[in-house]
């Protein structure tokens, strides 16, 4: 690891070491553990959590975040990306700008329709 880091890795992850904590949260607290294993995407899961970026002309741009949660069932946002500041249950009065990343956890179906809100721009009248 400390190679790869002399190399200019921003960041890097250990098998052995994820391995090893997920062992001990699974004895400690083994709760947040199941919880950590239903948010795990895998295949025919109902329940994901994803990464969702916010492009220019998206029309979540200007949306707090309370208003996205309202629109979009059985999701919440549990992380808000901008820049170099990462906002862990960040407040659902923020605005989505270009740029933000979303840590959102929620059905598979509105984790979908959020991520094409994020990526489709608003149809300007005239276009």
């Amino acid at each position: 690891i400390r190679r790869l880091k002399q190399a200019g890795a921003d960041f890097v992850l250990s098998p052995l070491q994820m391995g090893g904590l997920s062992l001990a949260a699974s004895i400690s607290r083994p709760s947040v553990a199941h919880f950590l294993e239903i948010a795990h995407p895998r295949a025919g899961s109902a329940v994901d959590l994803e990464e969702v970026r916010v492009l220019q002309g998206a029309r979540l741009i200007g949306r707090s975040l309370a208003s996205i949660e309202s629109e979009f069932q059985k999701l919440r946002i549990v992380a808000m990306m901008r820049g170099e500041h990462t906002d862990l249950v960040p407040d659902t009065s923020l605005n989505i700008q270009a740029g933000d990343y979303l840590v959102v956890i929620g059905e598979r179906a509105s984790l979908v329709q959020l991520a094409t809100s994020a990526s489709r721009s608003v149809a300007l009248p005239g276009n």
